[in-house]
């Protein structure tokens, strides 16, 4: 390669690279100082979004900017319940005084009262049933069936015939299933648009269970320690759909709430404790929503939820249609056989299922979870005002403990996920993955990522790379955001493409079993891959980086209006670029325009074996201006496109080029 510039072991000055007449260009014609961006006419900061909000914050209707994620309300103990926005635990219902409390009774209600010791029964309130199963075949269609305080132990089948099933309260009326029936409670076929509230369900088998129904209204309800699920909306019996508000389910086995081909509206829940079944133990699920085995999807809205416990995931959505608002998913416990997962929150597409699904997350609170606190596999997501924090590491092997995975699914189709207005902190390797998929990052707050707590590696911010199965890269779009306080390496792009703008990367630190770490971005080709990166970064701030701030490493970069300040050595006082740019594997690249590169430790720029362009920029207080050396068969090429001053304490005199046998940085060689 020829090179544009004599090089030699002493200093040299660029042709052309001294201080020019006129001040160096604006980062555009708004003239904001770099590093910013400027949209409608403002100069916006790196970590500030278009709306002018900080990263992590969502834009109000009053113009106010509103933290991601909702408010955690306290853990209650069995039996009462808090919802996002409450600050103190509550019965699902307030118990009214007298026989029939608050029901409103009509002529054809049919009564029941388990203490009714008067004589024959005629469902009046003089002389009611004694069982519930005696109150249904004598109720009319559409009728009340009320029901006072007592214990009922039998299996309620309401089929063929709407009824409205309501009991005082659920302090007072306990439905108990029997080991015969399938559970306290069924509405089947013929009976849409039931009503069930005001109760109590438990037994040997599942609460409450809809097959068959549609538009099945359930309302302050309590189901707790059933056998098996605590609520069962499935379509075996034909199209089912049904709405739940106000109840408090726990303690159930297998799953909370499972939904199957399905549609729900779910508002004012607090779903807990769910234990798995002894001949199911990896199960434990709060919340199951899945396609049916035709493949139709479930259809389901949640809003106002919290999530807690429960053992390896808090909500899954497998081939189906979520939307979630205003839930807290938290302390979701691994397998209790095995000690794996215990994720949050677990959405994917099915190769079963006639659609890939989808969710929606908006305003939600993802806590203190194991392995994974949000999980996207294969299928579409939408997330907005998020918090995803302090994710734990998987119990059985002390690996992972992200906050956020994108990946492609078991059938090798990409996720897409757009996530806006929200923060990640506190995870152990990845704060956030995204692996053969596409992302798109706007107001995103990356924060305090660890490395793993069973090796001490990685504890990467966010890492945008090529699924190691089907080779295919990741794509981002990373808009207003803040990535700090990773291990490792602030936010990668291995074999991927990415457009990064308005983002800050600071603090990031090497992880203790990688000593050769602790660079803020690296755009590089991902191990045993050979598709280069591919990315432009502009209006950035990357500062106080360890060895180097930023790395291009067999791959092209285009870079304007960047800031890269105050990068440190490692511990051995080695390296400390601001900018490396390496051939290995590939030809490497990298234009800059517009930016300023200070106080790093050893070099501003270093070209090993690659083409670097520098136009209009500032590089101030470094040992070496720039340094450029051959490497594996690659000659270097530092190429002066003018407006360029450097100098120490002042930027304003010429620039020089050195060769004195620098070292580059090791390639990237682990992805996990």
């Amino acid at each position: 390669m020829s090179r544009p510039l004599a090089i030699s072991v002493a200093v040299l000055a660029l042709s052309g690279c001294g201080a020019s007449d006129e001040e160096s260009p604006p980062l555009d014609k708004e003239a904001c100082e770099a590093p910013a961006r400027v949209v409608d006419g403002r100069c916006l900061a790196p970590g500030e979004q278009d709306n002018g909000c900080p990263a992590g914050t969502v834009l109000q209707p009053d113009d106010s900017c509103r933290a991601a994620g909702v408010a955690a309300p306290p853990s209650c103990p069995a039996g009462l319940m808090a919802l996002p926005g409450d600050e103190a635990c509550e019965p699902v219902m307030e118990c009214p005084t007298g026989t029939w409390g608050d029901l409103a009774l009509e002529a054809n209600t049919q009564h029941v009262d388990q203490s009714y010791g008067g004589g024959a029964s005629d469902g009046s309130a003089e002389h009611p049933w004694t069982t519930i199963g005696e109150a249904l075949p004598a109720a009319a269609p559409g009728a009340l069936v009320a029901v006072a305080t007592g214990t009922y132990a039998e299996d309620v089948v309401i089929a063929g015939k709407p009824l409205r099933l309501r009991g005082v309260c659920p302090d007072r009326v306990d439905v108990v299933g029997s080991a015969q029936g399938a559970a306290a409670i069924i509405v089947r076929e013929g009976a849409s648009g039931s009503e069930i509230g005001g109760l109590a369900l438990s037994g040997v088998g599942a609460g409450l269970v809809v097959s068959g129904a549609e538009g099945v209204a359930i309302d302050h309800l309590w189901v707790h320690d059933a056998g098996n699920r605590g609520i069962d909306g499935e379509s075996t019996l034909g199209p089912t759909s049904l709405t739940v508000s106000r109840a408090l389910i726990e303690g159930n086995a297998g799953f909370g709430i499972y939904l199957e081909g399905s549609q729900a509206q779910l508002q004012d829940v607090v779903v807990r404790d769910t234990a798995p079944l002894a001949t199911a133990p990896a199960y434990g699920h709060n919340i199951h929503i899945h396609h049916d085995p035709s493949g139709t999807p479930s259809l389901v809205t949640m809003r106002r939820a919290v999530i807690e416990r429960g053992h390896e995931l808090g909500v899954a959505v497998i081939g189906a249609d979520a939307v979630l608002e205003e839930i807290v998913v938290r302390g979701v416990l691994p397998q209790v056989t095995t000690q794996a997962t215990g994720r949050g929150i677990s959405a994917q597409g099915s190769p079963g299922s006639a659609s890939t699904g989808s969710l929606q997350l908006r305003n939600a609170l993802v806590e203190h979870n194991h392995e994974i606190g949000l999980f996207v596999g294969g299928t579409e997501a939408q997330l907005e005002g998020l918090v995803v924090r302090q994710t734990q590491p998987q119990s059985s092997d002390q690996l992972f403990g992200r906050g956020l995975s994108i990946q492609a699914g078991l059938d090798g189709a990409p996720a897409s996920v757009t996530m806006i207005g929200s923060v990640i902190e506190e995870s152990f390797g990845f704060g956030a993955l995204i692996s053969g998929s596409d992302a798109h990052f706007e107001g995103v707050v990356v924060r305090a990522t660890a490395p793993r707590a069973a090796d001490q590696k990685f504890g990467r911010g966010l890492s945008v790379q090529s699924d190691v199965t089907t080779q295919r890269g990741s794509n981002i779009t990373l808009l207003g955001s803040l990535v700090e306080q990773s291990h490792d390496i602030g936010v990668l792009v291995a074999s991927s493409g990415a457009t990064i703008e308005g983002v800050a990367i600071r603090d990031t630190a090497a992880a203790p079993a990688s000593p050769q770490s602790g660079a803020g971005l690296s755009i590089c080709i991902a191990p045993n891959m050979v598709a280069p990166s591919i990315a432009t970064v502009r209006a950035s701030l990357i500062e106080r980086s360890h060895l180097f701030g930023m790395v291009v490493s067999g791959s092209d970069a285009q870079l304007d209006g960047l800031l890269i300040t105050t990068t440190a050595p490692n511990g051995a006082n080695h390296f400390g670029d601001g900018l490396v740019v390496v051939s290995e594997g590939a030809l490497a690249s990298a234009a800059i325009a517009h930016s300023r590169i200070e106080d790093s430790h050893r070099a501003a720029i270093t070209s090993f074996g690659a083409l670097v362009t520098l136009a209009d920029s500032r590089l101030q207080c470094q040992a070496v201006d720039l340094n450029g050396e051959d490497h594996l068969g690659f000659d270097f090429a530092l190429r002066d496109d003018g407006g360029n001053s450097c100098g120490c304490p002042a930027d304003d005199g010429p620039c020089h080029l050195m060769s004195v046998g620098l070292e580059p940085p090791d390639p990237l060689t682990e992805l996990d």
